[in-house]
């Protein structure tokens, strides 16, 4: 009898389908980014920033150069020009350009920053070499946090800048003043949402191999084609020069939507050195150096009437994006959009500022700005649901969009978002129901 057995294959919603990814996987044969093992492989080690912002005063590699199984040793210098940062491709225009290094030059800006690289014959040897790598490393005033980054006379992240905020604006719809005017219940609170960092079952991971004038890359990415792009674009090749395969991957949920300077490392090297080259982060290299995501402090008020209907609501959010700018800049806009939540909400107007910190830049996790915005709209309907003492389910029944509303475009001025369909009245009733049986 077939694993599979019984599970009508029909391309139709709302039948089952059969599914054909479960059996090698729940039986341990699935095969991983870090299970790829080629002939002559060998290994790369990343020598990383000990600090969260300094100036590199010395890179000396000489020690590890000489240690046993060290194939090569390489530093920023030895990167081609096309192959020294990362860019996004999903940037406000205002931050378009500003890459994210590959391996660092004068400057870190965030723990765990990559200084250098080391190629060996065993994992072992390579993270022995990395780890004698000389690195003086000056310390800089840092802002390690969302909070420290915005105080008066903050560290600056990238003092030519001259701030910390990268971008900043105000969008929003509806009389505001009117809403906070005679009559209107007002309630104001602050908001902080901590920094999370993904944590899939498969830590990053990539090999490489070259393949005649190309390369071929195996790595734990959501984004095939974009990693193909973006490495035929710094190593200056073809696209049909470079493979990308991505077999199974242990988790991604957003953190490995993106191409990452060790993704560029592997394949340079393994071109370089001419053999296959592989790279396997450790949980906690994982956690510092994949992309992390929310990090948002969020100052409001919402304003009602005296029956719970909403007003409006008005205030201001900043967003951390970690050192480099990447999708992480644009996310604030996704927080704008969902902050409306599916409420009838008359009027709002939010100041918006994405804010540059000396830690891990950031991404999307699990929905990218939909979790963050939720959670502010939410939490301040509890505030006005406490002021004006009533259920918090209730304060919900009166301002959820009906059904004969949908589908319902919000206004804002960058376009805002359309709720197309749902009975969100009718999904509150069944959730209070079956909570309380």
């Amino acid at each position: 009898m077939g694993f599979d057995d019984g599970f009508p294959a029909l391309p139709a919603f709302g039948q089952l389908h059969r599914r054909v990814e479960d059996e090698p996987l729940i039986t341990g044969r699935g095969r991983f980014a870090g299970d790829v093992h080629l002939d002559g492989q060998t290994y790369l080690a990343v020598r990383r920033s000990h600090e969260p912002h300094a100036l590199v005063r010395k890179i000396d590699t000489a020690v590890s150069h000489a240690m046993p199984g060290v194939v090569a040793v390489f530093v920023r210098e030895d990167l081609p020009e096309t192959t020294r940062f990362v860019y996004d491709d999903f940037l406000p225009a205002v931050l378009v350009g500003f890459g994210r290094p590959v391996l660092a030059d004068r400057e870190v800006n965030y723990l765990g920053e990559a200084v250098a690289i080391v190629i060996a014959e065993t994992p072992y040897m390579a993270a022995d070499a990395a780890g004698a790598i000389d690195v003086d490393l000056e310390p800089l005033p840092s802002a390690g946090t969302l909070e420290s980054a915005l105080e008066a006379g903050a560290a600056l992240v990238h003092e030519h800048l001259g701030s910390n905020i990268a971008l900043s604006g105000t969008d929003g719809f509806g009389d505001v003043e009117s809403a906070f005017g005679p009559g209107a219940v007002i309630v104001r609170d602050r908001l902080v949402m901590n920094r999370v960092c993904g944590a899939a079952l498969e830590p990053r991971a990539a090999t490489a191999v070259p393949e005649g004038d190309g390369v071929k890359l195996w790595t734990s990415t959501q984004a095939v084609f974009l990693v193909r792009d973006r490495l035929a674009a710094y190593l200056g090749l073809d696209k049909e020069q470079v493979r990308v395969i991505a077999e199974n991957v242990g988790g991604g949920f957003g953190p490995k939507g993106r191409t990452y300077p060790e993704e560029v490392l592997v394949a340079w090297a393994a071109m370089k050195v001419g053999r296959p080259v592989k790279w396997t982060s450790s949980r906690s290299e994982d956690s510092v150096t994949s992309m992390h995501a929310h990090g948002t402090i969020f100052e409001l008020e919402i304003a009602g009437n005296p029956d719970g209907t909403l007003r409006g609501l008005r205030g201001r959010f900043w967003h951390d994006i970690g050192a480099y700018p990447s999708i992480g800049a644009v996310t604030p806009s996704r927080i704008l959009e969902t902050m409306v939540g599916a409420y009838r909400l008359p009027a709002l107007r939010i100041e918006v500022g994405a804010v540059f910190t000396n830690a891990t830049p950031t991404s999307t996790v699990r929905g990218g700005g939909g979790t963050e915005g939720n959670f502010a709209i939410e939490r301040m309907l509890d505030r006005l649901a406490a002021r004006l003492e009533v259920e918090q389910a209730e304060i919900r029944r009166v301002n959820l969009l009906p059904t004969e509303a949908l589908p319902y475009r919000t206004r804002f001025a960058a376009g805002g978002v359309v709720l197309e369909g749902g009975d969100f009245p009718g999904l509150l009733s069944e959730a209070m129901s079956t909570a309380r049986s």
